[in-house]
Formats: C-alpha cells, structure tokens, sequence
C-alpha cells in the first residue's frame, strides 16, 4: 500500500519537487493540497531556471496548506536539516501564510559541518517575517537587528560598522567570526522596526551586505574567521513571530535576492 501511495506523485513533477513529496509521504506528513503542488512545482522549476536553487542549502516554504509538519522539511534535500521547534510550546501553523512560534526555531544546520554552497567568505542567509508587530527580538541570528553569526553561532553586538539606519538597525554585520558567543544586547535597534518583509544578510570577498525587501541597504567591510560550529537557530524571547521562509546559502546578489523575494511573493499571492 505504501508503494501504492507513492504513484500518487505525479510523473510530471521536477525530481527535486517529487522528492520533497516522496519524503513527506514516507514521514507520514499531510502532503500539500493537489492544486498547491502544482504552484510548489512551478516555484522550483522557477527558482531553478533563476539560478537561485542551485545556490542554496536550505530552503524552508513555510506557507502551505500541508501544515506544520511539512513545513519542516527543507526543500532542497528533504532528507537533511529537518527543521525543529520546542513541541511543549504554541507553535502554530496558519494555512497557506507562515508559522508562529515564541520559543527557538532550530534549522539543524552546521555550517562547519554542512555547508556546502554556504561557505566562509561567500555566503547568504535570511527570512521572511510576515507580522507586523512590536517584537522582543534580541537573540535572532537570522534577522535584521542582530546581523551576526560568529564561530560559535551566536551574535556580537560591537556597534561598530551601523547597519541600517533607515530601518532602525544599529548592529554590526559580523559573520563566520569566530569566537565565543557574545550576546550583550547593547542598543538593540527598536523592535518596532521589525516590519513585515524579507530580510537578508550576504557576505562576500570581506565585505557584508544587509538586505530588506530585496534592497540592500548597507555594506560593511567584514572579514571572516571561521564557519559557525553551531546550529542556526531563530531565538524568540518575549513575543511570538511568524515567518513564511528560511534559506541558508551562497552569496545572492542584490538582484538575485529581488528575484527571491518576486518569487516567493508570486507563490504566496497564488495561495
């Protein structure tokens, strides 16, 4: 029967996106809706033929009518990096939009020992936030507030090197630095900055990038160390966030990251 289950998959598919549903299926997930599979199917296809599949490795689509449990799969190679949350907490999955957590979102994922495209001088990382609200953003490596993930994957405040002041960021672009975790919290940005959209931190050749919406912002010089030794992770304290996508990996110019965003904006509005 379970072989039977799987000539479900429809023949026409991508064999990356016929993977991804192969691997639910053998998980025991809620598989995406018959319609919603053809617009993931065209997203892949899509991202591909931009050369943006080929340069990540992660990729989580949080917006989807499967619910959480396939959201935690990454797109990319479904068999690794399988996303996890704290399962005591209220985490929530809103259909076709994102998912809403308040306790740390763990990506799984080592750079030192599982990155392949995300290398130490030539990489990329980012998010897609979907609410718009006053959030306690303080231990979020993968955001717009504190850009930084060191050697042993946590944030540098140093306030050196401003970011952003036209989002209220005020925190360095401090990546692949190795060292210990320093988490000072020293003039944090203000939260409600913290608006809806897709924000992107990119490093290459010594210098680093920050982006929202598509738009980079601020270049910084940034000379990298070391690959972070821990796991990417979302830190949440004080609220709940939502996020409709994650990627991790190699440099996205500022073009290629307007791609992204077009094209995860297409997908989302199709839904």
């Amino acid at each position: 029967m379970q072989a039977k289950a799987f000539l479900n998959i429809s023949s026409k598919f991508d064999p990356n996106y016929r993977a991804i549903l192969t691997q639910a299926k053998r998980a025991g997930y809620v598989t995406p809706s018959a319609s919603q599979q053809e617009k993931q199917n065209q997203l892949v296809i899509d991202l591909k033929s931009e050369g943006l599949w080929s340069k990540m490795d992660v990729l989580r689509i949080l917006a989807n009518d499967a619910g959480l449990n396939f959201s935690m799969l990454n797109l990319i190679d479904p068999k690794k990096y399988l996303m996890s949350m704290d399962a005591n907490a209220l985490n929530t999955h809103n259909a076709n939009q994102s998912i809403t957590s308040a306790v740390d979102i763990n990506q799984n994922y080592t750079p030192s020992n599982h990155a392949v495209k995300y290398q130490l001088n030539n990489c990329c990382f980012g998010f897609y936030q979907t609410a718009y609200t006053n959030r306690d953003t303080n231990e979020i490596p993968l955001s717009a507030g504190n850009l930084t993930v060191n050697g042993a994957g946590g944030l540098e405040n140093t306030q050196t090197n401003v970011v952003s002041t036209l989002h209220g960021f005020s925190n360095s672009i401090l990546i692949n630095k190795a060292g210990t975790i320093q988490n000072t919290l020293q003039n944090n940005a203000s939260r409600t900055y913290y608006e809806n959209g897709f924000h992107s931190v990119h490093l290459l050749n010594n210098v680093g990038n920050y982006g929202y919406n598509g738009v980079w912002d601020k270049a910084t010089n940034n000379v990298p160390t070391g690959l972070p030794t821990s796991q990417f992770h979302t830190r949440i304290s004080g609220a709940t966030m939502s996020f409709s996508m994650f990627f991790i990996g190699s440099h996205l110019t500022e073009a290629e990251t307007q791609t992204l965003k077009t094209l995860i904006d297409n997908y989302t509005a199709s839904l």
